[in-house]
């Protein structure tokens, strides 16, 4: 085997979002005699005994210039006192800018993961710059490219188990797990459980958004959709929970009734999404990318996209899930969800990604 350099946004198993990059870290450990992390955030640090984590010291409230300095003394400690066969850069495009002009006179190859819709100009960058792209689907990444492999998602296997089969009673409970922005369109979920209780009864539901904001723009959209929830009258419905620890978002999804995510109609596959179908949730989503998923298990997609975010339509797919026969729905989740473990867990995922570092990257048209 070979040793791997890493380059990544996060590492801290308590964080909300990016909790499960020590999952990845350690499962493409397996793959590689060493890993040396290079993290722009390190918080709580679990890993295995073949992984060095290194920061740039963000958490430590170092200015954008010493973390700059911090991440070429740290590369260039690693490179002058280690053998480096590879380079894996896990969406923070910025680091592999930085990196390839040194990286490139020792002839270590750089592979990327990428998957958002977003393309800022230093995506198209670092695209420019490394050999190879990896990302979960074709819409994944959306810069046109022949560098470009498409590999699949990774949930964590055990910790998203499938769960027994439970009747649904309410007050319902809808889960919602993504980051407090715009993009989420939270305030139609919202609109949506506000009319659902005008035909249902105020307690007939109830929604949990596991997630909080992550910048000014974010804080601002937070603070109006908490306007919008007392607006309505409808704060004993929607609990803001705030950040959750990745390894116990599980504890909300196996005991909800239905799942939400609707984040734009296109994009890359969204891993919340795929986890509470893996727990065997039903989801509502707004994403088409997930059509081919669906098929692919067997599972008719139009019962989970909707064509869009009116209230009237989300209430409607509500009812259509929450009001079913659980047990006939029982059946088509566990071939989602037996699909989602084959085809999208961790160590599949980790094994392809591994492949195609190792692999010659593709020759440029």
């Amino acid at each position: 085997m070979a040793n791997l350099l890493l380059f990544n946004m996060k590492m801290d198993t308590a964080d909300g979002v990016l909790g499960f990059t020590t999952d990845w870290v350690n499962e493409l450990a397996g793959h590689f005699d060493k890993v040396f992390v290079i993290t722009h955030t390190a918080g709580r640090i679990q890993v295995r005994e073949n992984v060095r984590v290194f920061s740039v010291g963000r958490e430590k409230g170092y200015s954008e210039l010493r973390r700059t300095l911090e991440f070429y003394r740290l590369l260039l400690g690693v490179l002058r006192h280690h053998q480096i066969d590879y380079c894996f850069i896990h969406m923070i495009q910025i680091f592999a800018v930085m990196a390839a002009p040194v990286l490139k006179c020792y002839g270590i190859p750089m592979t990327m993961w990428y998957g958002h819709q977003a393309t800022p100009f230093s995506l198209h960058l670092a695209h420019a710059l490394v050999d190879k792209v990896v990302t979960s689907t074709e819409s994944g990444f959306q810069i046109p490219s022949n560098k470009k492999v498409c590999v699949g998602q990774g949930i964590t296997e055990a910790k998203f188990p499938f769960r027994p089969f439970r009747e649904r009673n309410q007050p319902y409970k809808l889960v919602n797990v993504s980051r407090l922005s715009p993009s989420k369109n939270i305030h139609a979920l919202i609109e949506a459980v506000a009319l659902f209780t005008r035909g249902h009864g105020d307690n007939s539901i109830k929604l949990y958004l596991i997630g909080d904001a992550l910048n000014a723009r974010d804080c601002s959209y937070k603070n109006s959709l908490q306007e919008q929830v007392a607006r309505l009258g409808i704060e004993t419905n929607v609990i803001f929970c705030g950040s959750v620890a990745h390894a116990k978002v599980c504890e909300y999804l196996i005991s909800c009734d239905l799942s939400t995510n609707l984040a734009p109609a296109e994009g890359s596959v969204d891993k919340a999404a795929l986890e509470a179908m893996a727990i065997g949730i039903p989801v509502i989503l707004q994403n088409r990318s997930f059509r081919d998923i669906f098929a692919a298990a067997g599972v008719q997609a139009d019962r989970y996209i909707v064509p869009d975010i009116q209230p009237e339509t989300l209430v409607s797919y509500f009812e259509r899930h929450l009001l079913a026969n659980a047990a006939q729905d029982h059946k088509q989740l566990l071939a989602l969800s037996q699909y989602i473990h084959c085809h999208h867990g961790l160590k599949g995922l980790a094994s392809r990604i591994a492949k195609e570092i190792v692999a010659k990257p593709p020759v440029n048209l």
